[in-house]
Order: structure tokens, then sequence, then C-alpha cells
């Protein structure tokens, strides 16, 4: 009798849900090692006697739908900043969310059934799975949170493989070294040999980066700047620009004598200056004034031809803007309404308010011009 008919399909597919969860654990903050080796060996023994590539969908649907649901909780985060008005909407982004993603690996389960045979069900459920990895990278502006290579399992080895392969090979050597381990009792060459090829080749790999070796050090300075706003109150029209004063005095402060000579560079964060940088002549003047002679990276939104974006913009001590970077992955809910239009029937809108598609700029940002520089001394 194989393990579904032990635990019957109920049991099964719960297992499959809870054996997701327990690899979220593996994710920081709770970062436990030995939650991915477990958790993997349990969906694949479920998926190696799944009866049918629908029932391997579900096992592979089930697990994706405990893992995200746990590891992105944070997702809720957002919705607190005005709970009174969408704090209702926090558990459904996440299940929404949690199901949606768990598509790209009940995929990955059902294909792997389907075209896979023996043995080698385990070998392709390995490569569709990396390649759904892959797929939730980039559909939709794509969503590469909570990655394989995030997981707390190898630590430094992993750090070491990165540079190589990239997170997705990292995912994909993950896969590889655990899943086989489940024909151990059938075929136990099979079954060790990838791990092993996998822990060899791990081990080999020089460290730090595969062109060049580690960058050398440099004698110019970057200063980090961030006016510790709370969350809640960062978008309030009487206190964001406050906010932004605090960073123009942190910006202007004189280094400590240990610290030599002014910053070659200062980095605010993102979204730091509540506008559109459609309109930021009018505050220009005083980032200059500021940054005395040093470039600035900021982060700010910004409109062209009727689309949004959030946008990184590198300003020399001129004040004249040297390179935009657009960001290209947003944030599901936080930065953009998924479907707006079928959102929009129904008056939900979410944080991005604004939002006729995914790009426009969240609840309250760029709504309006910043003051003269003379007001924010």
């Amino acid at each position: 009798m194989n393990l579904p008919q032990r635990l019957g399909r109920v049991g099964s597919y719960g297992l499959a849900a809870g054996a997701g969860a327990l690899m979220a654990q593996g994710l920081a903050p709770v970062s436990a090692v030995w939650a991915t080796p477990i958790s993997l060996l349990v969906v694949a023994a479920l998926f190696d006697h799944a009866s049918s590539p629908r029932a391997a969908a579900v096992v592979g649907w089930l697990f994706g739908c405990g893992y995200f649901g746990f590891g992105l909780s944070w997702i809720m985060e957002p919705f607190q900043v005005d709970a009174a008005t969408f704090g209702w909407m926090a558990p459904f982004a996440l299940m929404l969310m949690a199901a949606g993603l768990a598509l790209f690996w009940g995929v990955a389960f059902w294909g792997a059934a389907r075209l896979g045979r023996g043995n080698g069900r385990i070998f392709a459920l390995i490569g569709g799975w990396t390649l759904m990895e892959l797929a939730r990278a980039y559909v939709l502006t794509g969503f590469p949170w909570a990655g394989f290579a995030q997981l707390a399992l190898i630590g430094d080895l992993a750090l070491r493989a990165v540079p190589w392969v990239g997170p997705h090979g990292v995912a994909l050597a993950i896969l590889l070294a655990i899943l086989p381990l489940v024909l151990i009792r059938r075929r136990p060459l099979l079954a060790i040999g990838p791990a092993a090829l996998v822990g060899v080749v791990t081990i080999w790999l020089p460290q730090g980066q595969p062109f060049g070796g580690h960058l050398p050090l440099t004698e110019q300075t970057v200063r980090l700047v961030q006016p510790n706003a709370p969350q809640a109150e960062k978008w309030l029209p009487e206190k964001r620009w406050s906010f932004v004063q605090r960073m123009l005095e942190y910006t202007a402060a004189e280094p400590e004598q240990a610290f030599g000579n002014r910053p070659d560079l200062v980095i605010w964060p993102e979204t730091a200056i509540p506008t559109l940088q459609n309109y930021i002549d009018d505050f220009r003047p005083a980032l200059v004034e500021a940054t005395r002679g040093s470039e600035l990276l900021y982060g700010i939104q910004r409109e062209e031809n009727g689309r949004y974006m959030n946008s990184a913009v590198v300003m020399n001590a001129a004040g004249e803007a040297l390179d935009i970077y657009d960001k290209m992955h947003l944030v599901p809910f936080g930065e953009y309404m998924p479907l707006p239009q079928f959102w929009e029937r129904f008056g939900v809108f979410g944080l991005a308010s604004r939002a006729k598609g995914a790009t426009r700029p969240a609840r309250n940002a760029g709504s309006c011009r910043p003051p003269q520089a003379g007001r924010l001394r």
C-alpha cells in the first residue's frame, strides 16, 4: 500500500499543505535549516505515489499554498497603514497571492507526472519545478520573493554558488540534491549520485565573484540616509514633508573627523520624496544645497505618457538627473492592483487606489507638488 492510500486523499492533501507551511520556516526570520529537506522529502514522496497527473497537481498546488501562505504573510503589513479602510483586505490578498503563485508549482507537478515515467518522474519534477520558478520571476512583472535561494539550507555554500549559477541555479541544485533521495530504497545509486555531485561541485566553487574576484575598495565614501518614519505616518499630508526635511538635514550634516571628507554619494530610500519627478524643479534647489557637492540617489515616482513608475534617480551636484531607473518587479497590492478592472467593478481599489494598471502610484503618493525650498527650513 502506498503513502496516499495509507493517509487517504484528505490526509495526503493536508500533509502537502502542512509540508509547504513547514518549508516556509526556512525563510527569514525563522531560518530553520532543517525545514527545507524534510518538507521536500515529504512532498516528493507524495508526488512519487500520486495516482494521476491531476492528483500530483493538487499536491503541488497545496504545497505551494502552504509555503506562500506562511512565507508571504508580510504582505499584509501594507494594509495596516490605513487599517480602517484596507485592513479587511489583508487576509484575502494573502490567500489570493498564495493560491496564484502556487499554480506555478501545481503546473510543474502536473507536467512532471504526465511526462515522466517510473524513476524519471522525480527528475522531470526537478526540471519542471525549476522552470516554473523561473517563470514566476517574470510573469505579470514577476514575483521572485520567497525563492529557494532565500531558504536557510546550506548557508555560505549557497551564497558561494549564487554568483556562478544565479538564484534559479541554486534552486535546481537544492531540488537535485534532495528530491531523488525518495528513490533510495529502489535505486540507491540513482538517489545518492545527484546529491553527492551537487555537494562536490558546490564545495569546489571558489568564493567571491566568478569574474575578477572581490572588488577592490576605493577612497570614495557613501552616506546612507533614512528618516526613521513610521509606516503609518509616511504619507500623511501634514507629516510627509517633515520627513523630507529630516533627510535634508542628515544629508547636509558635516561628517565626523574620523570619517574624513564629505561623502561622494548620498543614498535616500525608495519613494523618499512624496511627489512626482515631474514636479521636482521647485524642490531641486533644496537638494542641491543639502548635498553640497555630492551626488544623490533618491527614490521617487514619476509619470510618463499616462504611466506611473516607481523610480530611482541619480542627481549630480548641479541638480541634473544623470540617470533614472524604473522598478521592473512590482509588489502586488502594494505597488499595483492585480486585475484592476475586475476589482473596480466591486469598488475595490486596494492600496494602489489610483491604479488603472500595474504602474500607477500608491495611495497619497504624488498627489501634490512639493513646497518651495524655503518652506522646508
